[in-house]
């Protein structure tokens, strides 16, 4: 099975006029606007429907090019528009954190990476009052340390 297409769950897709599209991301705050042609329309109405890339090529291919059609999606992959995968992120503890790294990173791989650097960092919080205490069950869901088993220090 291939790569997955999808676009990006925090995206908003609204269309200013016939030919212009107005990309809004909820995680980034960030608005791009784009003149589009008939490819890229297609390429994104077909995409409200999680697809496979060799899929969406094979339906697309009788109207346009493959070169073209690779071409659009490398450019809304770019653009930070579209995600290629080859798999989904795994419901677990971390699952909503993972798909916040997905909408701020370039690839899957990234987010994955990011995920196992906080899970495998260590941070030392002096003092575990009424502030301490919050920072410390913050930086546990977020995954900091991992799984590892908690002992405070007392000095």
């Amino acid at each position: 099975m291939g790569k997955k297409l999808k676009i990006k769950d925090s995206l908003y897709v609204l269309r200013d006029s016939q030919d212009n599209y107005i990309f809004i991301s909820t995680a980034t705050r960030r608005i791009k606007k784009f003149q589009v042609d008939s490819l890229v329309k297609e390429v994104i109405s077909s995409l409200d429907f999680e697809s496979t890339e060799e899929n969406l090529v094979r339906k697309l291919s009788s109207n346009y090019q493959t070169r073209d059609i690779n071409a659009c999606l490398n450019a809304l992959e770019q653009e930070g528009i579209l995600r290629r995968y080859e798999t989904d992120l795994e419901e677990g503890r971390h699952y909503r954190q993972l798909l916040f790294l997905d909408e701020l990173t370039n690839s899957r791989e990234e987010t994955l990476e990011l995920q196992k650097r906080l899970e495998n960092s260590k941070i030392a919080v002096f003092g575990v009052g009424g502030i301490g205490t919050g920072i410390v069950n913050g930086l546990n869901q977020l995954g900091v340390g991992g799984d590892k088993d908690y002992r405070p220090r007392r000095s």
